[in-house]
């Protein structure tokens, strides 16, 4: 299958940030359902297409469909951001980064008795990596928590 505008655009920009992907994910044990883009701790990216133009996303059955696909993603541990080609920008990389601080620090508070020390220190100095590259983008927060 060829790749949207969108696709590539989104291909282009997490190269461009060094962020390691994968495209056409299947990620359902029986349905065909596949994510167009996935980057590490289950986070999956949609570029929906056709937005303005009556596409299968915006129209009834595509909509429920894409509903259906995304439910049993979440269900299925999955976080998934979703994009118009318009918003494929900066802000992508930005999302990206807030998603995996916010399961970072999830696993350093909610699973600290589950975590070796070793484990405890990687996620204490992946975090303050994803934030020296948060505050490159302009970033001083995320989801309302300073750092």
């Amino acid at each position: 299958m060829s790749k949207s505008t969108g696709e590539r655009e989104m291909e282009l920009l997490l190269k461009s940030e060094g962020i390691e992907f994968e495209t056409e994910v299947r990620f359902h044990p029986v349905r065909r359902w596949r994510f167009d883009f996935v980057v590490k701790k289950r986070v999956a990216i949609e570029v929906e297409g056709g937005l303005f133009t009556q596409g299968r996303h915006t129209r009834g059955k595509g909509y429920i469909g894409d509903m259906q696909k995304y439910n049993a993603a979440m269900i299925g541990g999955w976080r998934i951001l979703r994009y118009g080609t318009a918003q494929i920008n900066n802000n992508v990389i930005i999302d990206i980064l807030s998603c995996w601080h916010n399961l970072l620090r999830r696993d350093l508070t909610a699973d600290r008795t589950f975590l070796s020390k070793k484990e405890i220190k990687q996620n204490a100095e992946e975090t303050m990596e994803i934030e020296r590259r948060l505050r490159k983008l302009g970033c001083e927060e995320v989801y309302g928590m300073r750092f």
